[in-house]
């Protein structure tokens, strides 16, 4: 069993699990997205040994803010990314932005 990796969106908002397979991020149900400036494929989010991996899939880019650093680099096409707890990605240069939980605290509130 494979540890709790979860999504905390920045500004607010539900918590988000992120499933054990690949999953396609951008606008859309999975982050509740409806902004048309993200692409509906914008990125993929896969688990890879436990680890949180992130990969732009579309000419819109995503922006990672690392764990401690004010810093925001925007990520390259189809490179991908390995995050950790507390990193930070966006997928508009300034919102849509979620901080990377490893599932050591509540979730919405709530211990598990």
């Amino acid at each position: 069993m494979s540890a709790i990796i979860q999504l905390v969106p920045e500004g607010g908002g539900e918590t988000i699990d992120v499933p054990d397979e690949s999953t396609v991020i951008g606008r859309g149900a999975f982050l509740k997205v409806t902004d048309k400036r993200v692409s509906r494929s914008h990125a993929l989010l896969e688990v890879i040994d436990g680890k949180l991996h992130l990969t732009p899939t579309h000419t819109n880019p995503c922006f990672l803010r690392r764990k401690n650093e004010s810093e925001q680099e925007v990520l390259q096409r189809d490179l991908r990314q390995m995050l950790e707890e507390g990193d930070v990605f966006g997928l508009l240069p300034d919102q849509l932005f979620y901080t990377v939980s490893y599932g050591k605290g509540p979730v919405n509130g709530v211990k598990r």
